[in-house]
């Protein structure tokens, strides 16, 4: 697994990690339900208090997530990322198996067909693009409250400057 980072939500600035020159950027994660998770120093690992990854599948699929139970943990998070990374799907993958999932190619366009045949997944076109996900954010401000935006990766990864 990789680093990587997201642009604050609310000023748009890169959040380094804990890694690298910069100095830290304390940032909270905020969910549509109005929970919130503090981090300190960024992990450059997408935990920002919690798991991005896993609170993105919590919030578009409304299913709590036992952090101590690594196995749905993990499968949960793989979807999320999927979210994350392919806004312009929708997923119904939660009710898919983890090998499904680990080995769904969102790029193999017959499987793509596949998945939505079996309404596991839909895509839009992109003449009538709309957004099926909705994204956590992550905030400089603790007063902020959720937006319905997508994240941003970070072009430097959180790390090179």
């Amino acid at each position: 697994m990789g680093m990587s980072s997201f642009m604050t939500t609310d000023t748009g600035k890169s959040i380094p990690n804990k890694y690298n020159s910069k100095p830290a950027r304390p940032v909270w994660l905020l969910n549509s339900e109005g929970e919130k998770w503090f981090c300190g120093s960024y992990d450059g690992y997408c935990t920002y208090g919690r798991d991005i990854f896993v609170v993105t599948y919590e919030m578009n699929t409304g299913i709590k997530i036992d952090d101590n139970l690594p196995e749905v943990w993990e499968n949960a998070r793989q979807i999320g990322i999927n979210m994350v990374f392919h806004p312009y799907v929708y997923t119904y993958l939660f009710n898919a198996s983890p090998e499904e999932n680990e080995s769904f190619d969102f790029y193999d366009t017959e499987l793509r067909e596949e998945a939505e045949r079996k309404g596991k997944i839909m895509f839009e076109d992109e003449e009538n693009f709309e957004i099926r996900v909705i994204h956590p954010n992550l905030v400089e401000n603790e007063d902020e409250e959720w937006k319905e935006v997508l994240l941003v990766s970070c072009p430097n990864q959180g790390h090179f400057y």
